[in-house]
């Protein structure tokens, strides 16, 4: 994720009221570099797969992948 739509996210997210997002933990960086954010309460549910590099992201019950 480019900085650009990284900064946008933030944005919307503050729009709507949201402030766990501020919490550093809450973003990742995949190997590739690509960034994403995890919500609730930032530990990951479900494996996704990266759009930079197609490698797995994210985890299965609370664990990283």
């Amino acid at each position: 994720m480019d900085e650009d739509i990284r900064k946008s996210v933030m944005k919307a997210l503050l729009d709507r009221g949201e402030s766990i997002w501020r919490f550093k933990s809450h973003w990742y960086k995949c190997a590739c570099g690509y960034s994403f954010f995890i919500g609730e309460c930032g530990r990951p549910m479900e494996v996704a797969e990266c759009p930079g590099c197609r490698a797995h992201i994210g985890g299965q019950d609370l664990g990283v992948a």
